[in-house]
């Protein structure tokens, strides 16, 4: 804190180890705005005495990022319990301390009502903490009698700007008098000083899991109900929930303090009880992980592959997860006939593949291929022996089946927009083309997710979400990338895709909370919460354990083929183009490399302050290709001539028109901080200022006639991730 900055506070750690709990993936008070767990980087030594360094720390120490190149292979050690590697370090992200730093306490009398609130308030974005506590757990806390405190205390934090924190609390105070409740200001001072200091687990019987709003109902009445029957009283239960992810889900912490061993088995039952009811616990143990864990079909089969890969001798940890008696997973073997791209076995896969998909939709005419063969940038000349279009999960496994046999590569393909030539096959083979699978489209309201097949195209998920309800005012809207809206939002997140509002929401594996993926075995693994049965769409990235997801994306198809993807969808005012506006700024300095080096420390300074939904540091080409492309008699070198050399976009929104001009001020006052000039659009005539949208920044190109240039012939771009202080 005397350097400015903070770690996240946890709301109930399991070890005193700062890096210990972080690897396990704790969950923080702040998890309504801040939901993602703040650990980037671990270095563990593997069984074989080797030390492994996990993300960006593969290749260097100086950046922190969980993501590596290609498939992210390092996600298998969070929440592993330390069966791959022994954890020796972990590089956790740190937050900056604000300016402001307050909450509100109000009391509830019914749990169902605060509960309500905890789900409808966070949709807002206002605040930062939403923590729903019991009398119990707030006197553990702060001391003193139960009786002293509220039946339910509903906390909601606030840090930033003096001017934001007053404007949100005030806003905030005026939704919660929807809800039957009373403000306790006594609270307020005592509870702001608990939000940033870490909380661990109560008592010796505790338990702690994620579940939908919808389940939270079901979920109390069987809590209630196991501790009645184990003889314990409503003064021996602590309760603290606290909302996750802008309200789409809950993360309960309950504590029985009592030293009763009776209470602990009575407890032990109660989770076996509560996971039917749609409780998931993503680090579950003994009985109760034996019946998640073989809940999720092929889970523990590929889990043991992993452990087998790492610890064959089995040292690591033994039995935590994985048992002897599990079955492996094991690769399908090639026939005893002919195999290979001979001539005469691809004629017998494509009778086998017209047998199982449909003769119409399997071809090896020259034609086919040759479009087969190319994508839309300079990358040709190589194509398929053989296309196949299925239509279901069930068909793709079969022709996964049917290459394994015949010892045949394949290589999958969604909607075709694709570039350097990452779906043309390389060595032949069978081109799975999965734009047939177009008409998985589900939008779960409750959890504010949308469930897509590889076919659904992004400017479908765009028109489908927004006719979806997320809040009063509010309705729903897809994180997309920045590219056209013809292309594939599944293969989109699975290439790890990142949109340009990215600094708000994140990346799309972040994004992403279940897949279905057929495996090169043919069967099926599921991937995310909702593999567990009863639990649903709930807001995480991770599966229960080590963290299986990871590995699929941006491994371009080396693991399977993706049939199902589910994403995160956002809350968004319909009136939201009244309460946002896009900032252009530039640095005219002509020493462009120190104009560049400025531009640079205002985009730090502008992430720290928390306050922009999308940066955007572009070049005068872009610039001077959207100018032609919009207004007439503009050529692309005359524009060049007089554009800025750094132009800095930035997308500000605001919860109404109050909050959006706090937050423009804001930007303004750190942009000339750095020597950048707010640009005025208006200064080049009513029909440029008419022309500035925000749209392109947060709907792929097309969706609504956002083109932000014509370009012609072939496109080729490069991107990666580097530290802020590197790119100059």
């Amino acid at each position: 804190r005397p350097l400015g900055i903070k770690a996240a506070a946890p709301l109930a750690a399991n070890s005193l180890s700062v890096a210990e709990s972080h690897a396990a993936r704790f969950v923080g008070k702040a998890a309504s705005k801040f939901w993602d767990y703040p650990v980037t980087n671990l270095r563990l030594v593997l069984a074989n005495g080797r030390i492994h360094r996990t993300g960006t720390h593969g290749f260097s120490d100086e950046s922190d990022g969980r993501n590596e190149g290609g498939p992210n292979l390092s996600n298998w050690f969070f929440g592993a319990d330390d069966v791959l590697g022994s954890m020796t370090r972990a590089s956790i992200m740190l937050w900056p301390v604000c300016e402001r730093r307050t909450c509100l306490v109000y009391a509830f009398e019914d749990v169902a009502e605060m509960l309500k609130a905890m789900r409808n308030v966070p949709r807002t974005e206002l605040g930062i903490e939403v923590l729903g506590i019991n009398r119990v757990s707030l006197a553990n806390v702060l001391g003193g009698d139960v009786k002293d405190y509220p039946d339910w205390s509903l906390v909601i934090g606030f840090e930033g700007r003096a001017k934001r924190v007053e404007h949100n609390s005030d806003r905030v105070d005026k939704l919660l008098r929807r809800f039957r409740s009373r403000r306790e200001d006594r609270l307020v001072e005592p509870m702001t000083e608990q939000l940033d200091l870490p909380w661990m687990e109560a008592s010796e019987y505790h338990t702690g899991f994620y579940a939908l709003f919808s389940h939270m109902s079901g979920i109390e009445a069987e809590v209630d109900k196991a501790a009645a029957a184990a003889g314990l009283s409503p003064d021996k239960v602590g309760k603290i929930f606290s909302a996750y992810d802008h309200g789409r889900a809950v993360y309960a912490v309950y504590d029985w303090f009592s030293q009763d061993p009776a209470h602990g088995s009575a407890l032990n039952a109660l989770n076996l009880s509560l996971a039917d009811r749609g409780a998931f616990f993503d680090r579950p143990h003994g009985e109760l992980g034996r019946k998640v864990y073989t809940s999720i079909p092929n889970h523990l089969p590929v889990l043991k592959h992993i452990k087998a890969m790492l610890d064959p001798h089995k040292i690591l940890n033994p039995g935590r997860i994985v048992r002897e008696e599990d079955p492996e997973w094991q690769p399908l073997q090639t026939g005893e006939g002919e195999i290979g791209l001979t001539a005469s076995n691809v004629e017998k896969v494509k009778s086998k593949l017209a047998a199982s998909i449909g003769e119409e939709w399997v071809s090896d005419n020259p034609v086919d291929l040759s479009a087969y063969g190319r994508d839309f940038t300079i990358f040709s000349g190589e194509k398929p022996n053989v296309v196949v279009l299925p239509r279901s999960t069930e068909e793709v496994q079969a022709v996964i089946r049917i290459a394994y046999e015949h010892g045949i590569p394949i290589v999958p393909l969604s909607t075709g927009f694709n570039h350097g030539g990452l779906a043309i096959p390389r060595k032949g083979g069978i081109l799975i083309d999965l734009k047939r699978m177009n008409e998985r489209l589900v939008i779960d309201d409750e959890a504010m997710t949308i469930t897509v097949g590889p076919g659904i195209r992004m400017r479908s998920a765009w028109w489908e979400a927004v006719k979806h309800r997320a809040y009063d005012n509010f309705h729903l809207k897809p994180i997309l990338a920045l590219t056209l809206g013809s292309v594939s939002l599944l293969s989109n997140y699975v290439a790890r895709g990142g949109a340009g509002s990215l600094f708000k929401y994140g990346l799309n594996p972040e994004l992403t909370v279940g897949m279905t993926w057929v495996l090169p075995n043919g069967e099926v693994l599921r991937v995310g919460p909702s593999a567990v049965p009863q639990v649903g769409n709930l807001p995480l990235h991770f599966t229960p354990g080590p963290d299986l997801c990871g590995m699929f994306f941006n491994a371009d198809g080396m693991f399977g083929v993706c049939t199902e993807l589910t994403a995160k969808l956002y809350p968004e005012r319909d009136d939201a183009e009244a309460f946002e506006d896009l900032v252009t700024a530039a640095n005219y300095d002509q020493d462009y490399h120190h104009a560049f080096s400025e531009t640079v420390k205002a985009i730090h300074a502008l992430g720290r302050e928390n306050v922009t939904d999308f940066m955007y540091k572009a070049h005068p080409g872009l610039f001077a290709l959207a100018m032609v492309d919009m207004f007439e008699g503009l050529t692309v070198r005359g524009v060049i001539g007089m554009a800025p050399q750094h132009p800095l976009s930035t997308v500000v929104s605001g919860y109404d028109a109050e909050e959006l001009a706090i937050k423009k001020e804001i930007v303004a006052e750190v942009l000339q901080k750095y020597g950048l000039t707010v640009i005025d659009p208006a200064m080049f005539g009513e029909e440029m200022k008419n022309a500035q949208t925000t749209a392109p920044t947060k709907m792929s190109l097309g969706i609504k006639g956002n083109f932000a240039a014509t370009y012609k012939g072939a496109f080729q771009w490069t991107a990666c991730n580097i530290r802020m202080d590197k790119i100059p």
